[in-house]
């Protein structure tokens, strides 16, 4: 072959070789470029996907970063060292530190040093331990000093190149740490109070034993091993009525064992029988007791041995029937007695008068009038031993009836009358019903005490003068009370013998008893009579200046006149002894009120604004007694009387004031120590009738004259109505209670115009006080402020306005805030429209008092 063919041949070979490389090449860049488009479009949505990625973990972050921002737990974190890297907002402001303060400090820089020891170990046993989570309480000081507790669950994380950190959460637990350490110091007191009670109780004369629910023992005391013989081991375990309880006495303790199953506790008496067979008498107090559940379980008794009190309670018995017997053999006689004595003295008394109309020579006469006398002498002897005897045995009986009392006191004036000027006396009436005054009583009764005294002031009296006082003190609806008063310038009695005054067959002395004669009888039947009409008699008397005897009685009125005043007395308290009186009042009315009234009595006295003061003023005083206001601010009378009560040995009265006429009130007032209420505002009588209460007989309530006064000026402060109703034009017809008044004041002028002049003063500032509360503050305030003030408007006779002030009370328990509101502007208005009229009142008192 040619080399040209070859060459053919080759370049043929060359060119089919490069076609089939060509078609390669083309083929490999077809899939060259289809692979390049798949790694283009993955690569697009790789792009897309990490976007998406970002994007969502953008959103989780955020959201997580929300979440422990917003918690309400402390969220932090520490690196292996301690030191802060996060913390979240709550976690820093809970303590006053912003997060500055606290990133990049170590958590032992926020913990008292007394702790930090602790603190770091237990981080220290984390990081080097096992356990990967754990809670720990510890305290921590804030920004002002303060120390918090806070209680933590920290967990230990290992990051992947070994790094150790620290996540935690944590809530302040300083509350809950504060009240277990009040209940453990509860705890610790109760078991302190535990075993002291229970070292009492041994050693008191009280036998204790448990039984369970069938009557079985299941503990004893010593005092009751003692009581009954046995020895702890032979009663344990045994049935305690077997036992013990005397056959007759078994079916009462089976029934107070079902009344402790149904959770009763009573007291009762049974006999016991004891180890030697002796029975003895026992006062058991039982009630249950529980298990934690509340399920009964078994009874407590406490047993008292009362045979000594059983015994002589038995002879008492004996010896009181004894007595009854004497007693009716004793009537019996003076019955007899009064029938055969009377019978002779009538006809020796009545034969005496016919033989002195007789025609007598002078010595027969003068034998006739010692005779009479004598008789007579005798006749009134036997009358007050009859008298005095009824009285003792309880057989002297009330004949109540209406009579004219300015008729009874006008006989005695005129008996008496006559006798007073045989010996030169003058026998003074001062009597308040000079006109009808009907009454419903024992008009022989009360008769018979004012002639004793009478009958006594003219015996005992050589010269001067003899007083018979009668007066009304107060009206009531039903009852009148009336003071009686009989006072002469005689012999008197000393301070020794006025004691006995009152006791039978006691006279002053011998020598009076020589002189004057008597049986001592004449007082005792008086002050027992008085006693039987309800009230009780006093005297005053000083050795050669004369004595005064009074009393008081409640009397039913009657119809009948009205009473014309004759006479204006003032009532005045006198003590026998030197009495002090804590007054605790914040209203400034009730105060001067109360005080003017202590001050013109001589008592002496101290004044605290609120409960708390009173209580430091009690620790460093001895009061008699205590006037108490049940609501001022700081400390109220509740409150301030449990604190006394707690402090105090003996028993001071402590006396309730209050505005309030709800039972509820009072029955608080006294559950919380108080003696006794009073309710505001209350009359002289009333603050001193009180007082007389609970100090005894030692403070006496007595009438001072204080001489004639007109008649114009019987009643306090007679305004002329034409003057107050032009003075008064716009006051919506509110008017003055004039009986208020004199209830209050009597003729007490400068005590009136004290009270009027300070309401004036006061009375707007309280006023606006009200209003301002009754818009922006508590219903309890506003209650309380119009329960201040409603006492001021009566103490001036508005008594209109001091029922609204009570409307108030009513509408804030009731949390009627329109009401409320709308009654506010009512007394706000009344008490403004009403000043004129006060200005009238204090116009009138000066003319007075000056």
């Amino acid at each position: 072959m040619s080399e040209l063919e070859l060459l053919k041949r080759r370049l043929e070979r060359e060119r089919t070789a490069r076609k089939q490389a060509e078609q390669i090449l083309e083929s490999k860049a077809l899939e060259l470029f289809k692979v390049n488009e798949s790694l283009q479009k993955l690569n697009e949505s790789l792009e897309s996907q990490i976007n998406q990625r970002t994007q969502d973990l953008q959103k989780s972050e955020e959201k997580y970063r929300n979440v422990i921002e917003q918690a309400t737990d402390i969220i932090y974190s520490t690196d292996e060292e301690g030191y802060f890297t996060f913390i979240n907002p709550l976690g820093s402001n809970a303590f006053g530190f912003s997060q500055k303060d606290i990133l990049g400090k170590r958590y032992i820089d926020f913990v008292p040093d007394e702790y930090k020891t602790g603190l770091f170990q237990y981080y220290t046993n984390m990081k080097e331990g096992d356990a990967e989570s754990d809670y720990y309480e510890f305290p921590i000081k804030s920004k002002s000093g303060e120390i918090h507790w806070i209680g933590q669950n920290v967990n230990r994380i290992t990051s992947e190149s070994g790094e150790i950190y620290f996540n935690a959460v944590a809530r302040d637990i300083t509350l809950r740490k504060k009240t277990e350490k009040e209940l453990e110091e509860l705890r610790q007191a109760l078991l302190q109070s535990e075993v002291k009670y229970r070292s009492v109780l041994e050693n008191m004369d009280l036998g204790l034993m448990e039984v369970d629910t069938n009557g079985k023992i299941r503990r004893v005391y010593d005092k009751f091993c003692w009581m009954t013989g046995y020895t702890k081991d032979e009663l344990i375990g045994k049935d305690a009525v077997e036992t013990l309880i005397v056959e007759e006495y078994e079916d009462i303790i089976r029934n107070q064992d079902n009344n402790r199953l149904e959770g009763q506790s009573e007291v009762y008496e049974v006999q016991l029988r004891r180890k030697d067979n002796k029975h003895i008498w026992v006062l058991i107090s039982g009630a249950p007791f529980y298990n934690s559940d509340g399920d009964i379980i078994g009874s407590l008794g406490i047993h008292y041995d009362i045979t000594d009190r059983k015994i002589l309670e038995q002879n008492l018995i004996v010896e009181r029937q004894k007595a009854i017997k004497a007693q009716q053999a004793e009537q019996q006689f003076l019955a007899n007695m009064s029938h055969e004595i009377r019978t002779p003295l009538n006809a020796i008394v009545g034969m005496s008068h016919l033989l002195k109309d007789s025609d007598l020579n002078e010595k027969q006469n003068e034998l006739v009038e010692i005779l009479s006398d004598s008789a007579s002498l005798l006749k009134g002897l036997v009358s007050d031993i009859l008298d005095i005897s009824k009285i003792d045995s309880g057989m002297a009986e009330s004949n109540e009836s209406s009579f004219d009392l300015a008729e009874l006191a006008t006989s005695l004036v005129k008996t008496f009358g006559h006798r007073a000027a045989e010996k030169g006396l003058s026998l003074i009436p001062k009597i308040e019903c000079l006109n009808s005054c009907i009454v419903k009583s024992d008009r022989q009764w009360l008769n018979q005490i004012l002639i004793n005294l009478l009958g006594n002031a003219v015996k005992f009296t050589a010269k001067g003068e003899i007083h018979l006082i009668i007066k009304k003190l107060k009206n009531n609806d039903k009852n009148d009370v009336y003071y009686f008063e009989v006072k002469d310038t005689g012999i008197g009695i000393s301070e020794k013998e006025v004691k006995i005054v009152f006791s039978s067959f006691k006279q002053a002395n011998t020598k009076v008893r020589r002189e004057y004669g008597g049986t001592g009888l004449g007082l005792s039947i008086s002050s027992r009579l008085v006693s039987l009409l309800g009230g009780e008699l006093y005297v005053d008397s000083e050795e050669g200046k004369g004595s005064r005897f009074y009393f008081s009685l409640s009397l039913k009125s009657s119809v009948g006149e009205a009473l014309k005043p004759i006479n204006i007395h003032e009532y005045k308290l006198d003590t026998g002894r030197k009495v002090r009186i804590l007054v605790v009042e914040d209203n400034l009315m009730n105060q001067k009120y109360i005080l003017t009234l202590l001050s013109k009595w001589k008592i002496d006295y101290d004044i605290a604004d609120n409960g708390a003061i009173a209580v430091e003023k009690f620790k460093l005083n001895h009061y008699d007694i205590i006037f108490m206001d049940l609501s001022m601010p700081v400390m109220d009378g509740y409150e301030a009387t449990s604190i006394i009560r707690s402090l105090q040995g003996k028993q001071v009265p402590i006396v309730a004031l209050t505005a309030s006429t709800f039972l509820s009130k009072k029955e608080l007032a006294l559950k919380s120590g108080m003696s006794d209420f009073l309710a505001k505002p209350f009359t002289p009588d009333d603050l001193s009738q009180m007082i007389k209460k609970h100090l005894s007989a030692e403070v006496k309530v007595v009438g001072v004259q204080k001489g004639d006064i007109k008649e114009e000026h019987g009643k306090l402060i007679n305004i002329d109505e034409n003057n107050i109703k032009e003075r008064t034009a716009d006051d919506s017809r509110i008017e003055i209670d004039r009986k208020q008044l004199e209830i209050m004041y009597s003729t007490d002028y400068a005590h009136a115009l004290d009270m009027f002049k300070t309401y004036k003063e006061v009375i707007l500032h309280e006023i606006d006080t009200l209003s301002s509360i009754g818009y922006k503050g508590s219903v309890e305030n506003v209650k309380k402020q119009a329960h201040k003030i409603k006492p001021m408007f009566l103490m001036v006779g508005l008594n209109s306005i001091s029922v609204c002030c009570e409307t108030i009370e009513r509408f804030t328990s009731n949390e009627e805030v329109l009401k409320v509101q709308e009654t506010i502007a009512e007394v706000k208005e009344k008490a403004i429209n009403t000043l004129p009229l006060i200005d009238i009142e204090i116009e009138r008192l000066e003319k007075f008092v000056n």
